[in-house]
């Protein structure tokens, strides 16, 4: 069997929206020399506009006939401009979203603990019944968080 790696290809390729949704049903021809195959999906130029495109059938370029396969003129045809790799974009897509996600929880949790570090310096800075009086303070700023419809008991 002979090795089809580095031998140059002409592909048959269908313009994409995404992968597996055709655009339009029109058969769309390029060169490649890489290792490819079907179902492939390549960033090209066509009409002046970079698009993507699906690889429906691969020809072997010494094997390709013009007249045959109809698909136009070899020697005219462009070359795919690259492989677009649609699974591993939306696993690093996911991963940047995890990572934000993250970060800010993280940045939540430093500020709510610098902000308990500086509300305890400040409370241990104040007499002892300004301390009092503010540690009750918090005390019911804690309740009310945990159960608003305290509020209406409220005795401040």
């Amino acid at each position: 069997m002979l090795d089809m790696k580095n031998v140059e290809k002409v592909l048959a390729c269908k313009i994409i929206d995404r992968p597996g949704r055709y655009i339009a049903d029109d058969i769309v021809s390029y060169k490649c020399k890489g290792d490819v195959a079907k179902e492939d999906i390549f960033a090209v130029w066509y009409k002046g506009h970079l698009v993507c495109v699906e690889v429906v059938d691969i020809i072997p370029a010494w094997a390709y006939s013009e007249s045959r396969k109809g698909l136009g003129d070899i020697d005219t045809m462009s070359y795919v401009i690259s492989k677009v790799d649609i699974k591993k974009h939306s696993i690093e897509k996911l991963a940047r979203s995890k990572i934000r996600d993250l970060r800010a929880a993280m940045k939540e949790r430093r500020a709510k603990a610098l902000d308990a570090k500086d509300m305890d310096d400040f409370i241990k800075s104040l007499k002892k019944d300004d301390a009092k009086d503010f540690n009750e303070a918090l005390a019911y700023i804690a309740e009310l968080e945990a159960n608003p419809d305290a509020v209406e008991d409220c005795e401040w």
